[in-house]
């Protein structure tokens, strides 16, 4: 991992495109230093991704097309101040919320991979049991009758919560179990001192999240690698 430049950069050796690539985090990063990192992750020989904040350098955008990065649809950058709405949105009362024990981390990976496709030693190599009992880090579960109908991750760091990792199967969608399941994790966020909760939402998830009251400040654009 390297930041620089207004810029992140990481290369894990997982072969999915979500876990190596380029991130911006300053909105004007440095073309230079973005050009060196992205020839890095290309000689790595892994799918990889690019995501540059709105209005990016036209020179960035130029090496990013001559190195032939495919264009996906922009991602929202979803963003929660106001937690009002997160307690009603956990009010199912079938569905039974719970944070995962750290044995029970698997739980939330097997579902997530199932869920999205992945398969699981390559989902359980970017979410180590590790990572997953950092104490920064909680797996939350809703079950239904003690099946798990769907999951989620809340990450606290400074003053904010991060929200990944929401995945409910087929069978269990239109529900509002992801919305409960979502709503936990942003709650216990606050609770713990944070005062904004963030998240990327897929098309799927972007409606669910406006219900619970996130705002979308900004879209950000993407391109991943051919391979």
């Amino acid at each position: 991992m390297r930041r620089e430049g207004g810029l992140l950069a990481i290369v894990s050796g997982i072969p999915l495109a979500m876990c190596n690539g380029i991130w911006a985090q300053d909105e004007f990063p440095s073309a230079e230093i973005f050009r060196e990192l992205l020839d890095h992750v290309i000689s790595s020989g892994l799918a990889f991704s690019v995501q540059l904040r709105p209005g990016a350098d036209p020179e960035i955008l130029a090496l990013v097309a001559a190195r032939g990065l495919v264009q996906g649809k922009p991602i929202p950058l979803m963003v929660l101040n106001d937690p009002s709405a997160l307690v009603s949105a956990q009010d199912q009362s079938e569905l039974v919320l719970r944070a995962l024990d750290h044995d029970e981390i698997d739980t939330h990976i097997t579902l997530v991979a199932d869920t999205f496709g992945i398969p699981h030693d390559i989902a359980s190599q970017f979410m180590t049991e590790e990572f997953c009992q950092r104490p920064e880090v909680t797996c939350y579960v809703g079950e239904l009758d003690s099946v798990v109908a769907t999951t989620g991750l809340g990450m606290v760091t400074g003053n904010s919560v991060g929200i990944f990792n929401i995945a409910t199967p087929p069978e269990y969608r239109g529900r509002g179990y992801g919305a409960a399941v979502t709503a936990r994790a942003a709650a216990d966020g606050f609770a713990q001192g944070a005062d904004v909760a963030w998240l990327q939402a897929s098309p799927m998830g972007f409606p669910v999240y406006e219900r619970l009251g996130f705002v979308t400040p900004e879209y950000w654009d993407s391109w991943s690698s051919a391979s």
